[in-house]
């Protein structure tokens, strides 16, 4: 899963010259043919997409269909074999963390901790990504309705909320 925080500024145009796609700054996320092999086994084949600032956008699928490579590749976590990937007009290379700055991204499943408070995990997150707004999280338990649950151990929650913890890690940006 991936969420991109949406800002008055980023509806203008960017054309990139000298390649066949158009880059469009309210097109925060632009993949071009993204493909992936393993050796012989093709793990991604040819993805193009578009996601829009302020849009949620999921995979769903199969396990080894290539959700996770497909995100990991966005990201510049992993190089495509070909295929370009672009944020904010800017193309995804291997490493470029910077890049990650207003994008959330949930890949796999992410770990909580289970004896500490919903709201000590989420305090954790938003230390980890260095976010200077401490009322994030507490907009953020709002947001996924998880205010009345701040004091409760993550081992002690629900399933469904239990799994909404996790969400945090996509709605946080980077």
């Amino acid at each position: 899963m991936i969420s991109v925080e949406k800002k008055p500024e980023d509806d203008l145009q960017l054309h990139k010259s000298g390649y066949q796609i158009e880059v469009v700054l309210s097109d925060y996320i632009t993949s071009d043919c993204l493909t992936k092999h393993y050796g012989k086994v093709l793990a991604v084949d040819s993805v193009s997409l578009k996601v829009r600032k302020g849009e949620i956008y999921g995979f769903l699928g199969l396990n080894g269909a290539g959700k996770t490579t497909t995100i990991r590749m966005l990201l510049g976590m992993i190089r495509p074999t070909s295929g370009k990937a672009y944020i904010c007009g800017q193309e995804v290379n291997a490493g470029n963390y910077r890049l990650w700055t207003g994008i959330g991204y949930l890949v796999e499943m992410p770990f909580s901790y289970p004896n500490l408070t919903v709201k000590e995990n989420l305090e954790i997150i938003r230390s980890l990504r260095n976010l200077p707004d401490k009322k994030c999280v507490d907009r953020t338990m709002d947001a996924l309705r998880l205010t009345q649950y701040s004091d409760c151990k993550a081992c002690n929650l629900s399933l469904g909320n239990s799994q909404r913890l996790p969400w945090v890690y996509a709605y946080f940006p980077a």
